[in-house]
């Protein structure tokens, strides 16, 4: 059963029918199954290890992600296997360079897969909301009014915020196909609604617990959620406003040569495209899907927007429980309560039988979308743990006890930000600069202790490094021409991940980063 739903295992395994033989049908077949349950061993075997902290555990899953990175090597779309053997290639260099022992090459390849299973467990969050019909609530919502550029632009990026905080990724595709049923494309109008869409979402990753850049600045910094949050969720409305005014296009007329709205019918919500194909999830050049056939249910409790509240509220209270009762850091606790809330949630709102239905395809599916997306987090892992034995924490912690005294907290933020920024449109992964300059930074416990020639010793607190580090990876997703978020957008409206990523949203970034860094500074020092 899991070798019909693994990811791409079914266009795959056509065109090589038509092609190989038989086979190379088998063959690929069952390459495919074997990964979706290398990908069930491996965070099995992280999360066994952190809850029993035995060295048996550690080695097992370090074992199991290097088999599972030389097995998804080979089939990664070319941007990501050029970063991932970049990356690789780095690490290993280094380790050989400097003779790191093996325990290092160990601690490398574990370091990232407990976000691997976050990541795997978090994509059942959207599930509910696509069986369950929350899209045709949404969409009554964009076709209250008539709706013109201007609206359409604001609820883009409001329904986008609101809805990633619950599923995160999984809101771009949904508002996607909903705006893909009302809308006629043109140049300028994909524009619009393209960066609506990843401003809201990156607004969104400032504090949203499920967000893996949340969680990967706090596991480098020892910061706490509840730490972030507040100041966090106050800096995400103030860039929610920015994108609201640094709208691209304000003149009405831009769009007389494309408009932007020409509602197919009153009916289409029904019968809209679907374009998310494969790219909404994974970077294996087949691509993915959430799982499942494509029915939805239809009863009236699923679609409803008090339902849909319930559930927003009841995760954030779930989690915050977590958080306050238990020892669990963010990653482990989304990794916990992820799958239960979500089955619960299906079955109270479309029934057992329904969960059956869908259960395990989208659990088969969502560990075979994942198995190409670790193989770049697994050599981010392995390149950031190289980067111990370089001496870059040393070189940070001089760099920022020389630019303290003389830029202040707030330019101290801004360059720590600004610095992940500028890396990611130079193409390289917003969560290995993160990884790579939290680690360097977070030298000290509750924060990084600099002493600066002749002045007294300041502190950046932990919180506030972690929220720096944030503010830079949360826009890099949205500019960085090899992420998810950019290679989606790009393939829904069409352009190339330059445009969609750089051209679009370059100016907006910097201004994100320079008025963030100064509401990080005001509200920290408020709140």
């Amino acid at each position: 059963m899991l070798k019909q739903y693994c990811t791409g295992g079914i266009d795959k395994i056509q065109g090589v029918g038509r092609c190989g033989g038989i086979g190379e049908l088998v063959c690929l077949h069952w390459c495919q199954s074997l990964r979706v349950i290398l990908m069930g061993l491996l965070v099995t075997s992280n999360i066994l290890h952190v809850f029993t902290g035995l060295g048996f555990f550690a080695a097992l899953t370090a074992a199991l992600a290097a088999i599972n990175l030389a097995m998804c090597y080979p089939d990664l779309r070319p941007d990501t296997k050029a970063m991932t053997g970049l990356l690789f290639g780095f690490a290993a260099a280094t380790f050989l360079v400097t003779g790191a022992p093996l325990m290092a090459w160990v601690e490398g390849l574990i370091e990232m897969v407990g976000i691997i299973g976050f990541i795997i467990v978090c994509r059942f969050l959207a599930l509910p909301l696509r069986i369950s019909r929350y899209d045709r609530f949404l969409r009554e919502i964009f076709l209250a009014r008539k709706p013109n550029p201007s609206t359409l632009y604001r609820l883009s990026m409001l329904a986008t915020y609101a809805l990633g905080t619950f599923v995160i990724f999984g809101s771009l595709p949904i508002i996607y196909n909903i705006l893909d049923g009302i809308c006629e494309w043109g140049k300028k109008s994909k524009q619009l609604i393209g960066t609506a869409m990843t401003r809201g979402y990156a607004s969104l990753l400032l504090w949203a617990p499920a967000s893996v850049m949340v969680v990967t600045s706090l596991k480098v910094t020892g910061a706490t959620w509840f730490g972030i949050a507040p100041v966090g969720f106050g800096v995400s409305l103030a860039m929610l406003a920015l994108g609201l005014v640094m709208r691209p296009f304000r003149d009405r007329g831009s769009f007389q040569d494309a408009p932007l709205v020409s509602l197919r019918a009153e009916g289409c919500s029904s019968g809209h495209r679907d374009r998310t194909g494969g790219s909404q999830w994974g970077d294996s050049r087949g691509g993915s899907s959430e799982g499942g056939d494509g029915r939805t249910g239809d009863n009236g409790v699923g679609g409803s927007s008090i339902s849909l509240c319930i559930a927003f509220a009841a995760l954030v209270v779930i989690f915050v429980a977590f958080q306050s009762f238990t020892t669990m850091g963010p990653i482990y606790t989304m990794t916990v309560i992820a799958i239960p809330f979500s089955v619960a949630w299906i079955a109270i709102t479309s029934g057992i039988k329904e969960l059956r239905r869908v259960f395990i395809p989208s659990l088969a599916d969502s560990l075979g979308a994942s198995s190409a997306q670790s193989a770049l987090l697994i050599s981010v892992g392995l390149a950031t743990r190289a980067l111990d034995e370089t001496g870059l924490s040393t070189w940070l912690s001089r760099t920022v006890s020389y630019l303290m005294p003389r830029l202040g907290m707030v330019g101290v933020i801004f360059c720590i930000a600004a610095a992940i920024l500028f890396l990611g449109m130079m193409g390289i992964y917003p969560l290995f600069s993160i990884v790579a300059i939290g680690k360097g930074l977070a030298a000290a416990r509750g924060g990084l202790a600099m002493a600066a020639p002749g002045a007294a010793l300041s502190v950046i607190p932990a919180e506030t490094l972690a929220l720096s580090l944030i503010l830079g990876g949360s826009v890099s997703y949205i500019v960085c021409p090899i992420t998810a978020t950019t290679l989606v957008i790009s393939s829904f409206f069409d352009v190339s991940p330059l445009e969609a990523g750089i051209r679009w949203n370059t100016a907006y970034a910097w201004a994100y980063v320079s008025l963030g860094a100064v509401f990080i500074y005001v509200l920290g020092r408020l709140l």
